[in-house]
């Protein structure tokens, strides 16, 4: 059962990411984002934990289950986007057919949420140097944090209009963005603003100019970002030794960071013994033996993200939520099993838990959703356009992380979609 789920797994992946470049947009489309990632990262640990006799049979049979369908809830969903139509009245920006008033509108906007994304860098450069080196940021830090979610947007619109207007202010507003994100992604060596980068500068490349990336580029690249998924805690690691011995913090553009790590022993160690899928193992199994939270853990996400408890209060947050996640204490009872500092126990492991082998309802309303979006943007919309480009990295957290990971974040997008839409007019 083992060696079929994989076969499957590795086979649909494969199959999605060369159908994508075949297709308009290649390795912008949800399915090549979505193969890649489960072709580089699931199937090689869903492999290793499968042969793996420390981890309970039940657990990873079920696994095995739930990763399969939910990559075939996610292509179905894409599927069923893709065919729902576009209203022929609505009132979008067209990239490619816009005048000039137009792009300029936009790019009014795009100064607003650049000017908007900048402050928020100023004020976690202003906090208290021991706030910012928690592992766990609380109070103000966390609100800050919370809107620049909104920073591939703000990057994503920059670029586009950067490549379209050709002008001195949108060059200006571009060069902002790509230095503020660039500064988190690969200073900070944050790997989820990586893939933000790269898909956003892909999008604006395609959307904007209608360009792909050249394969050798696309090939290198995906490689080079395993590598870095695989190594992320030595790089980060390397980067702060480089800095404190020379100054230098240039984080993953320093050379020497690059060759502090063995990346053969690290992708190595990582297949040997993956911790996320230990952890899904032991949550599925778990799940079976005890009980499923039946979407609780789902509202208990949504009040996390959306009720501040700073200014509603701790209590009132707290009393809000029904608090039945993942309870490692108990696993650690029944199993024997410990789990590891800041892993995961991937969005299978969360989506079973919730519904059992149902959680990938989770991954087919993303599918669905990353499906229209694309449906309405290739159409020209330029909302739609942004839309997409800023789920797509959230849609690969929800893999790794947690399945709510983007369906938490959809509401704050929405809501900066309608406000720079108005302040744009287009």
């Amino acid at each position: 059962m083992h060696f079929i789920s994989i076969t499957i797994v590795v086979a649909v992946s494969i199959a999605a990411i060369l159908s994508a470049l075949t297709k308009p947009g290649g390795c912008l489309r949800f399915p090549f984002l979505c193969g890649a990632l489960y072709l580089i990262w699931v199937a090689p640990q869903l492999y290793a934990v499968s042969v793996d006799n420390n981890v309970p049979d039940g657990g990873v049979f079920w696994l095995n289950v739930t990763v399969v369908l939910c990559l075939a809830a996610t292509l179905i969903g894409w599927s069923v986007g893709l065919k729902q139509p576009v209203a022929p009245k609505s009132p979008s920006y067209r990239t490619r057919t816009g005048t000039v008033s137009d792009e300029k509108r936009l790019l009014s906007a795009a100064f607003v949420l650049s000017g908007f994304m900048l402050l928020l860098h100023l004020l976690i450069a202003v906090q208290p140097i021991e706030d910012r080196e928690l592992t766990q940021w609380s109070g103000p830090l966390t609100i800050i944090v919370f809107f620049l979610i909104l920073s591939s947007m703000s990057l994503f619109l920059s670029l586009l209009l950067a490549f379209k207007l050709r002008t001195l202010g949108s060059y200006l507003v571009a060069g902002v963005n790509i230095f503020l994100c660039g500064t988190s992604a690969f200073v900070a060596v944050r790997r989820g603003v990586i893939a933000d980068f790269a898909i956003a500068t892909v999008g604006a490349l395609w959307f904007g100019l209608h360009k792909r990336v050249a394969v050798v580029f696309l090939v290198a690249g995906v490689l080079v970002f395993g590598a870095v998924t695989y190594a992320i805690v030595p790089l980060r690691i390397a980067a702060k030794e480089v800095a404190e011995r020379t100054g230098d913090t240039s984080g993953l553009l320093s050379i020497d960071v690059w060759q502090q790590v063995d990346f053969g022993a690290e992708i190595a160690n990582a297949l040997e013994k993956p911790p996320d899928f230990a952890n899904a193992v032991h949550l599925i199994d778990f799940a079976n033996r005890y009980e499923f939270t039946w979407g609780r853990q789902s509202w208990d996400a949504f009040v996390f993200q959306w009720v501040p408890a700073q200014i509603l209060g701790a209590g009132f947050k707290n009393d809000l939520m029904f608090k039945q996640g993942v309870d490692y204490s108990r696993i650690e009872q029944e199993y024997g099993y410990s789990t590891t500092g800041g892993t995961t126990a991937t969005g299978f492991g969360f989506a079973y838990q919730e519904f059992g082998p149902f959680g990938f309802i989770y991954f087919l309303a993303i599918g669905v959703i990353m499906g229209r979006l694309w449906t309405r943007g290739s159409s020209g919309d330029v909302w739609a356009q942004a839309l997409y480009v800023s789920f797509a990295g959230g849609s690969l957290l929800s893999v790794t992380h947690h399945a709510m990971w983007l369906l938490v974040q959809i509401p704050l997008f929405l809501l900066g979609i309608a406000v720079f839409r108005r302040i744009a007019k287009v």
